[in-house]
């Protein structure tokens, strides 16, 4: 998966507007499938994640599955379940 965040930053950082949202796409512009792509849109920051393209896919030489709702995901997000801001939900 490809995955670009974008947000405002400085004195006093505000939530992200649409421009974040053109930048964080534009980051993924040559890379991953577009057809397969989704946006996260938080308080700070705006989040683009894309599946990679078939290409990309091979260049790996794993096979690459989605492993959301399955119990390796919750397995993988254990491992880094410290370092989330509380709360975090999914």
């Amino acid at each position: 998966m490809w995955h670009a965040s974008i947000a405002h930053h400085g004195q006093r950082p505000r939530p992200p507007g649409p421009e974040h949202l053109d930048r964080a796409r534009r980051a993924l512009r040559s890379v991953g499938d577009p057809a397969h792509e989704w946006e996260d849109l938080g308080l700070r920051a705006v989040h683009v994640r894309r599946r990679l393209n078939p290409d990309e896919i091979a260049r790996t030489g794993l096979t690459v599955r989605d492993v959301r709702g399955t119990p390796e995901a919750e397995r993988l997000l254990d491992a880094v379940r410290r370092w989330l801001p509380s709360g975090y939900t999914e």
